[in-house]
């Protein structure tokens, strides 16, 4: 395969997430020193909902929505899905994103999960961290529902189309 045709499917695969960026302004950030966020959802409390406004049959959510912005400026909308029979349902999901190098803030928005908690409007929840991001590395930041974690920028072990052209290409150079 050639690189050309490898980054074209690398690249289509990043326009299939859910993204709030413009595809080129991820482009712009591939094409500067940036690391990657990963954040994970899991929240396993989640309350079942009305069924409707005219329906007090108690439901699982349909869908929670939740919206990242780095620094306030959008770069995930996506929707993640509650799972399970029973009360509490859960939520385990994540999404993964290129983002400049250098220290951003993170504001997470969960909506339509939860219900009105304490410091929480009913079904919002907004918290925000400060998250470091390395160049070629990975920051996990993970979400349970109600607060937010950091970790340190790790290795990036994902595999990709272009890892996988340069370690073929490599290997074949040494024949």
């Amino acid at each position: 395969m050639r690189r050309s045709t490898a980054l074209a499917l690398v690249a289509l695969g990043f326009a299939a997430c859910a993204s709030a960026l413009p595809i080129e302004r991820r482009e712009y950030i591939l094409s500067r020193p940036h690391g990657w966020i990963e954040i994970e959802v899991r929240d396993a409390a989640v309350p079942s909902v009305p069924a409707s406004e005219e329906d007090a049959t108690r439901v699982r959510p349909p869908a929670c929505y939740l919206d990242v912005s780095l620094d306030r400026e959008p770069f995930v909308e996506g929707r993640v899905y509650p799972e399970g029979e029973a009360e509490p349902f859960r939520v385990e999901s994540g999404f993964r994103f290129p983002v400049p190098v250098g220290t951003v803030a993170i504001a997470v928005t969960y909506s339509a999960c939860d219900l009105p908690s304490e410091g929480h409007a009913a079904g919002h929840i907004d918290v925000s961290a400060s998250v470091p991001v390395a160049e070629g590395m990975v920051t996990d930041v993970a979400f349970d529902g109600e607060a937010l974690g950091v970790g340190s920028p790790r290795a990036d072990t994902m595999v990709t189309l272009e890892r996988i052209y340069d370690a073929v290409s490599d290997g074949a150079s040494a024949h």
